[in-house]
């Protein structure tokens, strides 16, 4: 059986679904039609909102028995896990914008067929940094109207420029840290380097582990001197990341009449901020001054049998 290809394309389909396409996430009735999904209800400080843009790169996506990494261990643990790769590539591969209309896929030479076998979870390794972009309104608190009826879209620098919608490009971003001030230098699992009990795109639970080159469990702490995808610098981080291991419990059958694999890639609402100028007084410009990421990450894999 040669599950993952056939005569004339791929069936190892990436179909990458979103957070704010979802029915439970829709666009909310305040704010114009055209803002993704957000919790910008109120025209100050940051908010939530979610990407119309996003890229990672991906190294491995494995099918296995029993979750590849848990507290105390302090690297992923493939073959007592019983972990079976249907993507593998040391070097990495550019998804480029996973909301392309014409989807992703990656290269074939990386893929394997994995064994007829009940899997319990799925396991992805991604790089630290990745690209993302957006764009938002500003609209009066409790209000459909907008402010200055400006649209306000990120840009590859990583700045704001005013425009529509379609022209929005990504930036490059990092995730350093799970929670940016907590000293990442204490021993074994902490809340830097470790996020647990997020959701998955169907709703299982994922954990998400920080490893530095060597795949080991990241415990040493740094000061961020550049605020990469941060409003702000000087913050605590871990030092030496470079991927982070997303984690997610969910069964997948792979039998004899299994055709290939779909990859979801849930990009949650909240993976990216939006910062509202500050003004003197109580009355908003309905500027937006700067997008960021923070220690929003929370993106999750999840795969299922076609």
């Amino acid at each position: 059986m040669n599950l993952l290809k056939n005569k004339n394309y791929l069936t190892f389909i990436l179909i990458f679904a979103f957070n704010f396409l979802l029915t439970e996430n829709s666009i909310k009735a305040i704010g114009e039609p055209g803002n993704p999904s957000n919790e910008c209800n109120v025209p100050n400080s940051d908010c939530a909102t979610s990407p119309t843009k996003f890229s990672t790169t991906v190294y491995r996506i494995a099918l296995c028995m029993s979750s590849p990494m848990e507290d105390p261990e302090l690297q992923p643990n493939w073959d007592n896990a019983g972990c079976v790769d249907i993507y593998n590539n040391p070097n990495g591969e550019s998804t480029g914008d996973i909301f392309d209309e014409n989807g992703i896929y990656l290269s074939n030479r990386y893929i394997k067929d994995p064994p007829q076998n009940g899997y319990y979870f799925v396991a992805a390794i991604v790089d630290k940094e990745y690209k993302i972009g957006t764009h938002h309104m500003v609209y009066y608190e409790s209000s459909s109207i907008p402010i200055n009826n400006v649209r306000y879209v990120s840009t590859s620098s990583g700045n704001v420029s005013t425009g529509s919608a379609d022209q929005v490009s990504m930036f490059e971003t990092a995730t350093d840290s799970f929670y940016y001030g907590f000293d990442c230098g204490i021993a074994g699992y902490n809340q830097a380097n470790y996020k647990q009990n997020q959701s998955g795109y169907w709703g299982n639970d994922v954990d998400l582990i920080l490893l530095d080159d060597n795949y080991k469990l990241t415990n040493t702490q740094a000061i961020d001197s550049l605020g990469k995808g941060k409003a702000a610098s000087g913050q605590r981080i871990c030092a030496n990341v470079k991927y982070i291991l997303s984690i997610t419990n969910k069964f997948t059958l792979i039998n004899e009449e299994s055709k290939g694999i779909h990859i979801r890639i849930k990009v949650p609402k909240g993976s990216i901020l939006v910062d509202h100028e500050t003004v003197s007084g109580d009355t908003p410009n309905g500027v937006v001054e700067n997008f960021h990421t923070g220690n929003a990450f929370g993106i999750t894999f999840d795969v299922e049998g076609l």
